[in-house]
């Protein structure tokens, strides 16, 4: 599933330099995965938070990648969807397409990873 087609998320903002990516995202807390993903007490799944770094670099890149390897991942708070919060999103390019990235609410970060794309 791609998040964005299906209306999960938004990108507000991106900007790309040399060294990554910068992106500012509004997650629709209406959307049907947490109808399920939890009724009552919504919560983005991990896996979201990876596809949308998937996607967003796909974005600035302006082409399709595949997610080779994902190391490092740590979450470190849960992502509660609120109707017009604001989450960024950094990618930072190390060699190639292996890359370091983080979601953050405000101050608080979500989770971070490195892994490569292929």
């Amino acid at each position: 599933m791609i998040l964005q087609k299906s209306s999960f998320f938004t990108i507000k903002h991106i900007k790309q330099e040399e060294k990554g990516i910068a992106a500012l995202l509004e997650i629709n807390p209406g959307h049907t995965i947490f109808e399920g993903h939890f009724p009552g007490q919504p919560v983005v799944p991990g896996v979201c938070m990876l596809q949308m770094i998937k996607e967003v670099a796909e974005k600035a890149l302006s082409r399709s990648l595949f997610l080779q390897e994902a190391a490092q991942i740590k979450y470190l708070q849960v992502l509660v969807p609120v109707a017009g919060a604001a989450v960024d999103l950094n990618i930072e390019w190390k060699t190639g397409l292996s890359f370091n990235a983080s979601l953050k609410e405000g101050e608080q970060t979500i989770m971070k990873m490195s892994g490569i794309f292929q």
